[in-house]
């Protein structure tokens, strides 16, 4: 899954500070279900570890991050980074050297027009580090078995393989972080075969969550196979969120190594199955359920956009907040009434489920640097807080995988061992 990207491209405020924000991916939906303020609601009683920053293990660096879009880890230990900006693909072997560094921008071949999500996939003719190219709606495998493709002419992966456009609209892939659509898509693995999500018939935004279609992609072939839809799991929204229309709480999804999905479901506050729909589930800690209001909603976005764009190219806070004002009450009713428990969920190799937390008022972008884990075995749920500023992108085994920045605002590699 991709967490908020940290820092986001600088630009100055446009007529409309909201949908900018929406744009750039850097604010989530801003709705659950709830009733109660987050000081009055809790979980209580449950154990929780902080992780020191000292605990962080840096693996590596180079010039060429600026933007992390996506981290994965392949069969081999090798972490892959997808960057926001050409080269897109950078390759750390064991000690942290950059074993491979590829991807420039353009449509012809070893290039890429906007590549936007990693998956790694085991066995088969499709083994291998495959990327979603969103402007192609094609995948492209970027390394093979034995080693990377580097952009060489004549290899089978080096080629694009298209995605089916009748049934999933190119480009129409849904992310798995929060409810105003991003540029960067849910995609998870496991053993061949690569899933995402798209709307369906439906919008890209609010009910189209509620009406995805989780697919599962052979990548080497491109064909898509319908395996889970969610109006079989989930109610009409209209009886839980009514009038709101674009920013209702969304599923999340994860996908385990043994192929079984799993759902967090937004209307019940449990997690669920995908392969029974008339399972339980797994209960949860009781929600916090953070009232919106539209100051909560400035506070958020005040940080974004004190992070995107410089002092002197931006209004002063109160002007911005009269802007602001003006923009939300234009929208005020599509919004629910609380913001979202959960940004992200992950399944770890060993079966245990992980939710980060969303938070309004400390993580970025509500990623919060809490996540709540269930342990495969039905055991009691913990807390894991992460240090300040390490961006989870892979729960793997025994460890996290993520991004952390230095001094000089320069991304590295790092993982954290888990407890």
């Amino acid at each position: 899954m991709r967490p908020a990207l940290l820092p986001v491209r600088r630009r100055a405020p446009g007529p409309s500070l909201l949908r900018t924000a929406a744009a750039l991916g850097t604010m989530t939906a801003l709705v659950a279900c709830g009733g109660d303020t987050a000081e009055d609601a809790g979980g209580g009683g449950e154990t929780e570890h902080v992780l020191e920053a000292s605990a962080t293990q840096v693996l590596g660096t180079t010039e060429a991050l600026s933007v992390v879009r996506d981290l994965t880890v392949d069969a081999s230990g090798t972490v892959w980074v997808l960057n926001e900006t050409a080269p897109f693909f950078t390759a750390f072997g064991p000690e942290g050297e950059v074993v491979v560094e590829m991807g420039s921008q353009g449509e012809g071949p070893g290039e890429f027009a906007m590549p936007s999500a990693l998956a790694s996939t085991t066995g088969g003719e499709g083994a291998g580090v495959w990327t979603y190219d969103r402007m192609r709606h094609a995948m492209v495998r970027v390394s093979g078995p034995d080693a990377a493709l580097a952009g060489e002419t004549g290899e089978a992966g080096d080629t694009p393989v298209p995605l089916p456009r009748d049934d999933i609209r190119p480009g129409g892939f849904l992310p798995g972080t929060g409810g105003i659509p991003g540029m960067y898509p849910w995609m998870e693995s496991a053993g061949g075969s690569v899933f995402a999500a798209h709307p369906g018939e439906g919008m890209p935004r609010g009910t189209g969550f509620w009406e995805a279609r989780i697919v599962e992609i052979s990548p080497a072939t491109g064909e898509a196979t319908e395996r889970w839809a969610m109006e079989a799991f989930l109610p009409d929204p209209e009886e839980h969120h009514p009038g709101a229309t674009e920013f209702l709480p969304i599923p999340l999804w994860a996908i385990c190594d043994d192929g079984s999905g799993w759902m967090y479901d937004p209307a019940l506050h449990r997690v669920r199955p995908l392969d029974d729909a008339d399972a339980e589930g797994r209960s949860l800690l009781p929600r916090r359920q953070v009232a919106f209001t539209p100051d909560r909603l400035f506070d958020l976005l005040l940080e974004t956009i004190r992070a995107e764009v410089p002092s002197s190219e931006r209004p002063a806070d109160d002007e911005l907040r009269t802007i602001l004002a003006a923009e939300i009450e234009e929208i005020i009713d599509d919004f629910a009434q609380v913001f979202p428990e959960y940004y992200q969920l992950q399944c770890a190799p060993d079966g245990g489920l992980w939710l980060q937390r969303f938070d309004w008022s400390e993580g970025y972008g509500g990623a919060s640097p809490t996540w709540e884990r269930l342990p495969a075995d039905g055991g009691e749920s913990e807390l894991i807080r992460f240090p300040a500023g390490f961006q989870v992108f892979r729960i793997d085994a025994g460890r996290a995988w993520g991004i952390v920045r230095d001094e000089m605002d320069i991304p590295a590699v790092a993982s954290i061992e888990l407890p």
